[in-house]
């Protein structure tokens, strides 16, 4: 079946008995998946590394990767308020809703 609504198309498709729902908008594909199809089986089992401490990883004196703090919430409120990433990602988020976001990345 498929679905046009303005420059969207959606259609459901089915790979290997999985239903996989793909919206194409300008010649991109968002894919929402109601199963994720596995190729191969996971090496962890799912949840296995959220009750260990991440670490920050430095990549240069400039860079660091870790994980998401409160004191990010003015950023990510910021960021998704750019119109050049509302562009692809149709989500806006208020301070709240970004403490919310950061508490549910940090449970992951």
């Amino acid at each position: 079946m498929k679905v046009r609504a303005g420059i969207f198309v959606a259609h459901e498709q089915h790979i290997s008995g999985n239903s996989k729902l793909v919206v194409t908008c300008a010649n991109h594909s968002l894919n929402h998946n109601y199963r994720m199809t596995r190729l191969v089986p996971p090496f962890l089992p799912p949840g296995a590394m959220s009750r260990q401490i991440q670490p920050v990883l430095y990549a240069d004196d400039r860079l660091a990767l870790r994980p998401w703090t409160e004191a990010d919430v003015p950023a990510i409120v910021a960021a998704y308020a750019d119109p050049d990433i509302q562009r692809w990602n149709l989500n806006t988020y208020d301070e709240h809703e970004a403490k919310i976001l950061v508490a549910k990345w940090n449970r992951s």
